[in-house]
């Protein structure tokens, strides 16, 4: 059965009126489906003071998904002119219009200083030691269509903490729009939309120092090809998890092993344990790294050392075929004294016979 929503005003609705605080200070910086879906809302209060309605029906009037509409709702509600009734199972039940009047006074989508940006993102601050200057999204139309088009990636209304991380990213780090939006991209796909995932990652694009979308895709191309082939080895159809990406990353970054190396040690691993062992396969290339092995040569080495001090101190080297050779046994046929006959011998035998 289809869920209904209530919509309801403290405002007067007699006609559909479009506040000027509205128009002046929101409508502006907003995304334009945004504003078309306040504005349908609006109108759907001209009839009455409560009108039922579905999500379904407001995507339907407009040509939106459903879940464009709740990304306009979210929007909209944390810039406080709205508030949204939720009942027990996170489903939305109420939409309330809020004075602007109180709205204007409690605005969540600007930034009021650089200490506050600075407080956003301390974490790559630390590493960069950089500040961020005083910005507001809405002075600039890139950062606007940026934050747009990774609430889609995101499914989700972008945090402050987002915001101040885009225009961080946008103003000191000189990523362009196409580095951030492939940003929330790589997150959205990896299936990770929490704002610190999100900061870790370009945390780590940061220090890899990379300029262009290529040299982005170049990184997860790399790391995306280690992670699959390991599963692949480990016969692992899921997703890898974070501790095990860790362990991949530890191989591959830290102690620069190529992803044939690698799986050679999971191959091993998987042989002696029967099983996708990732702390035995540890062991296995944190002992190599020691050995300073690099390639498969020395690889062959170590299990060529290896096999010579586990052969058995009693085992001797074979001997080769020589003089000092075991001699034939004596057998009983081989024990009589063996006679000698000349031809003479042979000639009075023959005259014997003949007489």
């Amino acid at each position: 059965m289809m869920k209904r929503i209530s919509i309801n005003s403290k405002q007067s609705n007699d006609t559909t009126l479009v506040s000027n605080i509205f128009i002046d200070r929101y409508m502006p910086s907003a995304n334009g489906a945004y504003v078309k879906i306040y504005l349908y809302l609006l109108r759907c209060l001209t009839s009455s003071s409560a009108y039922d309605i579905s999500l379904s029906d407001i995507a339907d009037s407009l040509g939106n998904t459903e879940a464009d509409i709740v990304r306009a709702l979210n929007y909209w509600e944390a810039n406080n002119l709205l508030t949204i009734q939720r009942n027990g199972s996170n489903d939305i039940s109420g939409i309330t219009f809020n004075p602007l009047e109180n709205a204007a006074n409690n605005v969540q989508g600007e930034f009021s200083s650089s200490s506050d940006i600075k407080a956003a993102t301390e974490h790559i601050q630390d590493e960069i030691s950089v500040v961020v200057p005083d910005v507001s999204i809405k002075d600039d139309e890139e950062l606007v269509f940026i934050i747009t088009v990774a609430e889609k990636y995101m499914q989700r209304m972008l945090t402050a903490n987002d915001e101040q991380l885009i225009i961080y990213l946008y103003t000191k780090a000189g990523f362009s729009s196409e580095m951030i939006l492939e940003l929330y991209d790589h997150c959205s796909t990896a299936g990770k939309t929490d704002y610190r995932y999100i900061e870790k990652v370009a945390s780590s694009w940061i220090k890899s120092n990379v300029k262009t979308v290529d040299d982005i895709k170049n990184i997860n191309d790399t790391y995306n090809d280690t992670y699959k082939a390991v599963a692949k080895a480990f016969g692992i159809v899921r997703t890898l998890g974070t501790a095990e990406k860790n362990c991949i990353d530890k191989w591959s970054k830290t102690y620069g092993f190529s992803t044939d190396i690698i799986t050679e040690a999971c191959g091993r691993a998987l042989f002696q344990t029967q099983k996708p062992d990732f702390n035995y396969t540890d062991r296995i290339l944190t002992a190599w790294s020691k050995k300073g092995v690099h390639t498969f040569e020395d690889i062959k080495k170590l299990d060529d050392e290896h096999k010579k001090q586990s052969l058995p101190a009693n085992v001797q080297p074979f001997r080769q075929a020589s003089s000092n050779a075991p001699k034939k046994p004596v057998n009983k046929f081989n024990s009589f004294s063996q006679r000698n006959y000349s031809t003479q011998y042979f000639d009075e035998l023959e005259k014997r016979l003949l007489n």
